[in-house]
């Protein structure tokens, strides 16, 4: 990861590193995308617009309505989102775990971006208690 700029970027290298460590755990089957993944279905979001005259390549995200019919008639596309098919498994079985430790890294998160609560404020970001699943 490159340095990122101190006045824009507020967490320390190691308070990102520790989240990010956070979320991964003994129940990372559901809900979990390596950076690979990410990057991969970031690269199948863009569409790339030329412009005859000078070559220029302009991107254009994939909106809500363009994701969605993908996601329903291109099942190569679909297929990236498996995790999110595992974790809605886990969960429809009543096993939360997944999803309270992904609350419990955002919260972290949350702390680390925005200590004094200026962006915040009214927000309940107290984590989540866990309970075992049933």
């Amino acid at each position: 990861m490159a340095d990122l700029p101190k006045a824009r970027w507020p967490i320390r290298r190691g308070q990102y590193d520790r989240t990010a460590a956070n979320i991964r755990s003994e129940h990372s089957e559901g809900f979990l995308f390596f950076t690979t993944e990410q990057r991969a279905i970031g690269e199948l979001m863009l569409t790339w617009e030329t412009v005859t005259d000078t070559g220029t390549r302009i991107p254009h995200v994939l909106g809500y309505a363009s994701f969605t019919k993908r996601f329903r008639d291109d099942p190569d596309f679909r297929g990236w989102f498996t995790p999110v098919d595992s974790g809605m498994e886990l969960v429809a079985r009543g096993d939360h775990r997944r999803l309270i430790e992904i609350q419990h890294a955002l919260v972290a998160l949350i702390d680390a971006l925005d200590p004094k609560r200026k962006y915040t404020v009214g927000y309940d970001l107290a984590p989540m208690d866990l309970q075992p699943s049933e």
